[in-house]
């Protein structure tokens, strides 16, 4: 009940003092001002953190046994992150000091008894703690890059963690994390997109400390499970660690600094896949949401004895965030070198390019060795319930190597490690039952000449064939899936009409995707009884004859694009009209194959 009192004096605490702090930001001139380097549009309020502190330190003193050591260690390295980002949002201290800051608090967790454990090793534990406090503040911050995504993130990541407090035994950690959640959800509708106030540094330090010391409280009982220890924070948090390390990584191959800003996080990428902004924002919700679950899941509370078939949960899992991170950090957000910035640019492009070309190759060897061993172990798990006989846990470490072996020179055989993800269809299919089919053969001869197949379950190999397969599939799918349907066309891209739907205007529309800067507002058929349905999403408006009329209504369309080419003397016709109208008319490249040259 105190839990549930927390999350909702936090929340009103903070909604009532977001109009204040914003009305404080304008009087004393804190504002953010739109930069080109920056997403933001028009000038808005800071303060924000000060709303979300206000709420989050309310239901502390409202709730929380202020005697507690742990307790204080937390509102003091919160309270210390709160005032040092009040004061970079004012006036912008340099990334050293912020630094100096969260190692200070990290300190603070440790000397109030706040610390990871493994094993009772500290030598372990308290490095792993600075690291797990900085790296965790530091996302946060980064993360709040975009409307209303460091709260909706938090907010989520905050309400994972109270629900892991039911296995802790610390009874005031739940309203703890619910405070934090309350905060963040009362401070979302004033960010949310287009956003009437920002969080500033101020809200976003705070809240990634926060989060780190609930996610270390949340799991360091079950310091006998060091894979709940180590796993489960990290996907409970896993949408800002995922977006740090793609930018960290993406930056240092481009040759930029990793302090330096810009629009190169995953929400920004999104948008320029042609998401909306408030749509980039969700998608990223429904991931972070999606890998906390996957974190309850694995929770000893919901699964007892399974630690087998949580690797194989996390695994999948992990596999499906790198796929996500990998699509997304190939869209180009970066204008392109120029020639004439001379040889040293050049050669640098080149070798960025050749580092991620075997980057890239030797990634897609460990993804497919995950997929081999997570497919032996779930089968394990399915067909002895994770609770094998000591003779089957025997068998299990006696054939990996050979089931790794086996399946690895299969799938690199079939050639299933050089092909491009984002193409894969149907003849691609037949060549991963191909090299499932003749990794499993080669993998019963290699238990036969071992071990005579003895003590080995056929339907462990069948499952395990069967799982593979759907692993193998469902990742290069779900590339594919990530690459073609969560893009679109910018909102904001020139509005064209196209003319042709079928096949000529699948290729058509991929053709403009891949050319950008364009957005189709409407499809031309021949076909009168298509008119009122929908293409890929694009409305068919009417038939190639009505294209003046189409034209006359909508002036903003200064661009028609044919699918396939005409008869001569419709095209003419076609061609006099668009121009009658102001607008252009062009042939898709598709609509020009196999011509003689």
């Amino acid at each position: 009940m105190s839990g549930l009192l927390a999350l909702a004096v936090a929340g009103v605490v903070t909604a009532a003092a977001a109009p204040l702090a914003q009305a404080a930001a304008r009087r004393f001139g804190l504002v953010n001002v739109p930069r080109a380097d920056r997403w933001s549009k028009r000038s808005t309020p800071l303060l924000g953190g000060v709303a979300l502190f206000a709420g989050f330190l309310a239901a502390t003193l409202a709730f929380l046994p202020l005697r507690e050591p742990r307790v204080q260690a937390v509102l003091a390295g919160a309270a210390l992150l709160f005032a040092v980002g009040l004061w970079d949002d004012a006036k912008h201290l340099r990334p050293s000091t912020k630094l100096a800051a969260q190692l200070a608090a990290a300190a603070i967790l440790i000397l109030g008894g706040i610390e990871v454990e493994i094993a009772g090793r500290r030598v372990f534990g308290i490095p792993l703690t600075i690291l797990w406090v900085v790296g965790i503040t530091n996302a946060l911050n980064l993360l709040d890059n975009m409307d209303g995504l460091a709260g909706g993130v938090g907010a989520i990541g905050a309400l994972v963690m109270a629900a892991f407090a039911a296995t802790t035994g610390v009874d005031w950690l739940a309203p703890l994390a619910l405070a934090v959640a309350g905060a963040a959800l009362g401070f979302l509708p004033w960010n949310v997109s287009p956003a009437r106030q920002f969080l500033g540094d101020a809200g976003s330090l705070p809240l990634g400390f926060l989060l780190a010391a609930v996610g270390i409280l949340g799991t360091y009982r079950e310091a006998g499970n060091v894979l709940l220890v180590l796993a489960a924070p990290v996907f409970v948090l896993g949408v800002p660690i995922l977006d740090t390390t793609l930018v960290t990584l993406v930056r240092k191959f481009h040759g930029r600094k990793v302090s330096q800003g810009g629009r190169d996080h995953l929400s920004h990428r999104l948008v320029a896949l042609g998401m909306s902004e408030r749509k980039a924002v969700a998608v990223l919700w429904a991931v972070a949401g999606g890998l906390g679950a996957v974190a309850l899941l694995a929770s000893p509370s919901v699964k007892q004895d399974a630690t087998v078939g949580n690797l194989v949960l996390f695994g999948l899992a992990a596999a499906g965030a790198a796929i996500f991170g990998v699509v997304l950090g190939e869209v180009k957000v970066y204008h392109p070198v120029d020639p004439a910035s001379g040889a040293p640019a050049e050669r640098a492009v080149e070798a960025r390019d050749t580092f991620l070309y075997y980057f890239r190759a030797v990634a897609v060897v460990f993804l497919d060795l995950g997929f081999v061993v997570g497919a032996f172990a779930a089968a394990h798990v399915l067909v002895f319930a994770g609770k094998g006989e000591p003779f089957h846990q025997y068998r299990f470490f006696e054939a990996l190597p050979v089931v790794i072996l086996a399946k690895v020179l299969a799938l690199q055989v079939m050639g299933l490690q050089r092909g491009f993800w984002r193409y894969f269809g149907l003849r691609d299919l037949a060549s991963v039952g191909n090299g499932v089919a003749l990794g499993t053969v080669l993998t019963v001869a290699g238990l036969f000449l071992l071990y005579s197949l003895e003590g080995f379950s056929w339907k462990v190999l069948l499952l395990d064939a069967i799982l593979l397969f759907l692993f193998l599939v469902g990742s290069r799918s779900l590339f594919r899936l990530v690459v073609e349907h969560l893009g679109g066309f910018p909102s904001d891209g020139t509005p064209v009409l196209l003319v042709g739907a079928g096949e000529e205007g699948d290729l058509a529309l991929r053709s403009l995707r891949l050319r950008g800067g364009v957005r189709p507002v409407g499809v031309l058929d021949a076909d009168p009884l298509l008119k009122g349905r929908s293409f890929h999403g694009v409305p068919i408006l009417g038939t190639p004859a009505e294209i003046g009329t189409l034209l006359g209504s909508r002036p903003e369309v200064k661009e028609v694009v044919l699918s396939a080419a005409p008869e001569p003397g419709e095209q003419e016709r076609m061609r006099r009209e668009v121009r009658a109208a102001g607008a252009r008319l062009v042939l898709a490249p598709s609509a020009l194959r196999f011509t003689e040259i």
